[in-house]
């Protein structure tokens, strides 16, 4: 067997595109994990949107409010 550098990258690819081709024939696994990934990916970049949103109005009040109780700044 060839142990070129460009025969092992075109082996490389012909496994991963053979792999890609063999995955596409056995819907009935991949599907449950699609369906998983779709329901636990929303919520998680939702949340690190918001903590990027609300990192510097926490930060400000965490400046302001250094002795108070946290309970103190919503009443």
């Amino acid at each position: 067997m060839p142990t070129g550098k460009y025969f092992r990258i075109g082996y490389a690819v012909a496994l991963i595109l053979l792999i890609i081709y063999l995955s596409t024939l056995v819907d009935f696994i991949f599907t449950p994990l699609v369906i998983l990934v779709q329901t636990i990916f929303a919520p998680i970049a939702l949340s690190g949107v918001l903590f990027y949103l609300f990192r510097p109005v926490v930060k400000l009040l965490a400046k302001k409010c250094r002795r108070c109780s946290p309970l103190r700044l919503f009443t």
